[in-house]
């Protein structure tokens, strides 16, 4: 019985699949497009993890000194340690946002240079066949 049903199961897993992936028409621009940011996938998720990790940051930095100038006003102290925590978040959230952009800006530049020789070898074929 055991058999019967995950066979039943495996079967419904796939047709939803089929159902899934006939239901989504691409067009031929949308999958040249798809196919040169697929190409650069690897740089994005690296960029998202330093997105990430300048979030943490940010939640890291303001803490540290929320924490630092509520002790400077309610108990006239100065805590040195949650300073340097703040100020080494504030460190960590701009390199991050830095690599961040040094990635972005890699992969954009190399889907251009994609973009534009696929662009000019087209032409140049068009160009071999007669049209102009």
């Amino acid at each position: 019985m055991k058999r019967s049903r995950s066979k039943l199961d495996d079967k419904e897993q796939e047709s939803k699949k089929e159902r899934r992936s006939a239901g989504r028409i691409k067009t031929p621009e949308a999958q040249f497009l798809g196919e040169l940011a697929s190409q650069e996938s690897a740089k994005y998720r690296l960029a998202q993890g330093f997105g990430v990790l300048f979030a943490v940051s940010l939640v890291l930095q303001a803490w540290a000194l929320a924490n630092v100038f509520s002790d400077m006003a309610l108990y006239q102290s100065f805590s040195l340690p949650l300073l340097a925590i703040g100020l080494f978040a504030l460190l960590l959230r701009a390199l991050s946002n830095f690599g961040r952009e040094r990635i972005c800006t890699s992969a954009s530049r190399h889907i251009r240079y994609g973009l534009r020789s696929k662009l000019v070898s087209h032409l140049t074929k068009l160009n071999q066949l007669g049209y102009e």
